[in-house]
C-alpha cells in the first residue's frame, strides 16, 4: 500500500505542534478515539509529555507520548497510527524510539493502560496483541464494573543493558 514512502521517527518538543499531531491522528482514528471530551484532554495535556511522531512527507502519521510516575515508569500515554499505516512496522519503531528515551530517563518498567481482553472489540484486540509482541505482559484490571470500559494495565521490564547507568 504505502511500500515505497520514506517515513522518519522525530521528536516533537514544541507544545502547539504536539496538540496539531495529536489531533490529526486522533481524527483519523474514531473507533479508538471517539469520545470528545476525552480527545479534548489528550490534545491539550499532551503538551507537557516526551513526544516521538513518525512523519512521511513531513507530515504527523504516527505519534506515542509518555508519562512518567514515580521515577521508575514511563507510561504510553497516548499511542496512535493512522490507520492506513497499520501493520507497516511505525507502531514498533515509535516504541523504540520510546522505550530507548524511557531507559534513557532511568525508567526501569513501561507500563500502558488499554480496554480489556473482556471487552470484545477487535480494533483493542489487535491493540492489546501490538503490546504483547512489545514484550508487554497483561497486569490488572480496572473498571471491572463498567462492561463498556473494562480497562487493562499492561507493564513491560526494561532490560538492565538498556537502562541508565
Amino acid at each position: 500500500m504505502h511500500a515505497d514512502y520514506r517515513m522518519e521517527i522525530t521528536e516533537i518538543t514544541d507544545p502547539e505542534r504536539k496538540s496539531v499531531a495529536c489531533a490529526a491522528i486522533m481524527g483519523k482514528l474514531p473507533g479508538w478515539f471517539g469520545i470528545p471530551a476525552s480527545n479534548e484532554r489528550f490534545v491539550n495535556e499532551i503538551a507537557d509529555k516526551d513526544v516521538f511522531t513518525a512523519l512521511v512527507d513531513h507530515r504527523p502519521i504516527g505519534l506515542i507520548a509518555l508519562r512518567y510516575h514515580f521515577q521508575t515508569t514511563a507510561e504510553i500515554w497516548w499511542l496512535g497510527i493512522m490507520p492506513e499505516y497499520h501493520r507497516q512496522g511505525i507502531g514498533r519503531r515509535l516504541f523504540d524510539a520510546a522505550k530507548t528515551r524511557a531507559a534513557q530517563v532511568g525508567c526501569t518498567t513501561m507500563a500502558v493502560m488499554t480496554v480489556s481482553p473482556r471487552n470484545p472489540d477487535e480494533g483493542y484486540a489487535r491493540t492489546r496483541e501490538f503490546y504483547q509482541s512489545q514484550g508487554f505482559r497483561l497486569l490488572m484490571e480496572f473498571n471491572e464494573d463498567d462492561p463498556m470500559n473494562p480497562l487493562a494495565c499492561m507493564v513491560l521490564s526494561l532490560p538492565d543493558r538498556l537502562q541508565k547507568s
